[in-house]
């Protein structure tokens, strides 16, 4: 049976739900994929995600890397000037549309390293922008 929060309240009236918050050498010993809490020391959120207590980085906290090269109808390799650790790091672009790293009839590219292989060239004078997700934070 499944846990949940009921606020029977109405009205004005601020509700909120009091998050865990925990130091670093505190951390839990019975920990469940999905669990959150607030780390003093670290002085953000975190989640476990079955492993690992990671960090939720808040929006504008993380630093963007961009590469930026243009097509020629002919090249297909493009090095990149970070080196993601997951294909999910990374968006990439030609002539400003979204280009898929799914895999399938969809896929546009794959990497290696730090090494961008497209699998048709990009066209001539295109705008290739590579956007890293570097994670660090600022």
């Amino acid at each position: 049976m499944g846990r949940f929060i009921k606020n029977k309240g109405t009205g004005t009236r601020p509700y909120g739900v009091v998050i865990p918050t925990t130091d670093e050498e505190l951390r839990l010993t019975e920990t469940h994929t999905g669990m959150m809490r607030y780390s003093e020391s670290l002085e953000s959120m975190e989640f476990f995600n079955g492993t690992d207590w990671v960090t939720i980085v808040t929006p504008g906290d993380v630093q963007l890397a961009i590469d930026t090269f243009e097509g020629d109808g002919v090249e297909t390799i493009f090095t990149m000037s970070e080196t993601p650790t997951s294909i999910n790091q990374i968006f990439v672009f030609v002539g400003g549309v979204h280009q898929s790293p799914a895999l399938g009839v969809n896929q546009s590219y794959v990497i290696s390293i730090d090494t961008l292989t497209f699998l048709t060239p990009p066209p001539p004078l295109a705008l290739i922008s590579i956007i890293h997700n570097t994670g660090k934070v600022m």
